[in-house]
């Protein structure tokens, strides 16, 4: 049997190739085009949420600093009051023992206001315990 011989001439098949190549060089050059712009755009985004992300954690500091000089105030206002009862609680005491003893009364009426003051520094007491109470919350917030 005679071999066929092929249609495509060796000419035929270096001008094919040197019409593709350019087809493929601007094709490439399309694509890389592309690309590049594709890059710019993520640049883009990447710079604007990074400013955001710098704007977001300025205010999350300027926040904290808020709070934490808020707690600083409440802190110190709540020793003020802590001290102020207990200084209160105390000079009652010393009048009320200072009245009793001049007061010279019976036993039983003493018996009775010693209840009575025992009653009134109980609940000085528990306000103190509650202010102090408070303080250590919010000084362990503020933590």
């Amino acid at each position: 049997m005679p071999q066929r011989k092929s249609c495509v001439s060796p000419c035929s098949a270096v001008a094919a190739a040197t019409t593709i190549r350019p087809m493929l060089c601007s094709l490439l050059q399309d694509k890389a085009e592309n690309l590049r712009w594709e890059h710019e755009i993520v640049e883009q985004r990447y710079m604007r949420l990074a400013a955001e992300r710098d704007a977001l954690f300025e205010r999350f500091q300027a926040a904290l600093h808020d709070v934490k000089q808020k707690t600083g105030f409440k802190t110190l206002l709540l020793e003020k009051r802590i001290t102020a009862t207990a200084a209160e609680a105390e000079r009652t005491t010393i009048a009320l023992s200072e009245v009793l003893a001049a007061a010279h009364l019976d036993s039983a009426v003493v018996g009775h206001l010693e209840a009575q003051i025992g009653d009134v520094i109980g609940a000085k007491d528990a306000a103190i315990a509650e202010l102090e109470t408070e303080l250590a919350r919010v000084v362990g917030a503020a933590r």
